[in-house]
């Protein structure tokens, strides 16, 4: 490595879709909206190009060496953005999950780390859930993936990465309210994989990320209770000398005009190695203007729509000299 921390970032960057089926090298700075949008001929529309540019500038002052990235519209999407928007610093990881939505979960990790990244899925290792009236031999899967991202060197792993999306509180077929019975299957197979790691790799440091959907230290998400009893994983940001006061908001949502702050991103690890962290570079990254000042938490829908994307980016640097 060039240097002697490893900067990790987890991001839900909202529709990640990037598709150029006719693109010609045409400055992208220069573009309208409309003229980004003709670039595709996906049924699914590009996020805007304002948003897209949003993104590039967070990462370019985060400097993350490697990016945990939800919601991203596949292989295609995550290397134009990295070659087109990132000058192609990074290495693309992502394979195809199981969402209905086309959103994979994936990582770019920077060219220049001295180790080697291999990626694993776990989108075919069915969880444990049953609706009533379903068929005894109906299985169901993860919504998207535990996308399991090994940092190896001569072949042995030395850092381990789980990064999954739970399923949302959307219930468009009224069988799930809120999904809460989904999302409990769904934490209980990441747990259960993350035991699997910890046995298999007890002295290695295997972090636990995504987009869990809701707040892991709130007792009322029964959701997460077997996560919280069988793991004992903690979440880093404990570890941060920013946030022992202040709150963790990495999503604001609106109803009937009142706003909620959630903590809905996680990246969670072993206690025993908390040395590994460096809590004042460990945070919650808030968006900043065109001065480089943080901006306030959006008020309104009309105010978060601004922003590069709904979710706000979590920063923990691990010492690794």
């Amino acid at each position: 490595m060039a240097n002697e921390n490893l900067r990790i970032m987890l991001w839900n960057v909202e529709n990640l879709f990037i598709y150029l089926d006719s693109y010609n090298g045409e400055d992208l700075s220069k573009l309208q909206e409309g003229q980004w949008q003709s670039l595709s001929n996906a049924s699914t529309p590009n996020k805007y190009l304002n948003k897209v540019f949003g993104l590039k500038k967070t990462i370019d002052e985060i400097k993350p060496d490697i990016l945990m990235l939800n919601e991203v519209g596949g292989i295609e999407s995550i290397e134009n953005f990295n070659s087109l928007f990132l000058d192609s610093q990074y290495t693309a990881h992502l394979l195809e999950g199981n969402s209905d939505r086309g959103i994979d979960v994936g990582y770019l990790v920077k060219k220049e780390l001295s180790f080697d990244a291999k990626l694993f899925t776990h989108k075919h290792r069915p969880i444990d859930l049953k609706y009533d009236n379903d068929p005894d031999d109906v299985k169901y899967y993860i919504s998207r993936d535990v996308a399991e991202l090994q940092l190896q060197i001569n072949n042995k792993p030395q850092f381990v990465f789980l990064l999954t999306h739970l399923k949302s509180k959307l219930d468009p077929q009224g069988i799930d309210k809120e999904g809460i019975i989904r999302r409990t299957a769904e934490a209980k197979l990441l747990t259960d994989i993350y035991l699997e790691r910890q046995k298999e790799l007890p002295n290695i440091p295997i972090f636990v990320c995504g987009d869990f959907n809701g707040i892991l230290e709130d007792p009322r998400h029964t959701e997460f209770q077997y996560l919280r009893d069988e793991s004992k994983l903690v979440d880093t940001l404990e570890y941060s000398k920013i946030f022992k006061t202040e709150p963790r908001t990495t999503q604001v949502q609106f109803r009937m005009n009142l706003r909620t702050d959630y903590q809905f991103d996680y990246i969670l690890f072993n206690p025993k190695f908390s040395n590994l962290i460096i809590p004042e570079e460990s945070f919650i990254y808030y968006y900043t203007d065109d001065n480089g000042k943080p901006m306030m938490i959006p008020n309104t829908l009309t105010e978060r729509f601004k922003l590069a994307s709904d979710h706000y980016p979590v920063v923990v640097t691990l010492c690794c000299d």
